[in-house]
């Protein structure tokens, strides 16, 4: 059963809740402009960062998992040094190298061995904030949609299923509205006796 899609089998209760959450998405998308706007620009700023030698001092790929199912995540750790202070980071990037593909994960450990010296971008302003691999790329592009995206996940689940909630009331009511006339058409023998004793009285 999928999740996004409302189904005959679903509850009022469900329908209803499902209509909640796409309306929370809906008002949540407005604060996820400057978070997604922040870390986009950072990363375009980080392409001008200052530069020094890193050393890596782990590199190794952990099993995780996402919802149910096996995911790879190369995790890496270098530590550098900057006005004669030192500093330890696990920033490879402005984006998240977890994958479901092992091999995708090795490659990127492969690359950063342990033991190994590469240039790091540390910001001028904290050189405690670093990172291998600077400038931007196509995941940190692809979140400035992420309030968009928000908006039109939120707004489908609450059309879809606030409509077919409406709908099945309103077919509830009318099968309602159907049985009350077809009963008031029908005239049950238990009353039509009443009715004969009643204009026998009369008489």
């Amino acid at each position: 059963m999928s999740l996004f899609s409302p189904h005959e089998g679903d509850p009022d209760w469900f329908l209803l809740g499902k209509t909640a959450v796409g309306i929370s998405f809906v008002v949540i998308a407005p604060f996820l402009i400057m978070p997604t706007y922040r870390s986009f620009n950072q990363a375009r700023q980080s392409a001008s960062w200052p530069q020094t030698d890193a050393e890596i001092t782990k590199s190794e790929v952990v099993k995780e998992d996402v919802r149910g199912k096996p995911s790879w995540d190369p995790k890496i750790s270098y530590r550098y040094t900057v006005d004669g202070k030192d500093y330890n980071s696990s920033n490879v990037s402005w984006r998240s190298f977890n994958t479901p593909i092992y091999s995708h994960a090795v490659e990127v450990a492969n690359k950063y061995p342990v033991g190994s010296v590469h240039k790091t971008f540390y910001s001028p302003d904290d050189p405690s904030r670093s990172v291998l691999e600077s400038g931007t790329n196509w995941m940190v592009t692809l979140g400035l949609f992420a309030p968009l995206l928000f908006v039109l996940m939120g707004g489908f689940i609450v059309r879809d299923h606030y409509t077919f909630y409406r709908d099945r009331k309103q077919k509830t009511k009318k099968k309602k509205r159907k049985q009350l006339k077809a009963s008031a058409g029908n005239d049950p023998p238990t009353r039509r006796r009443k009715r004969r004793r009643h204009t026998g009285d009369l008489d």
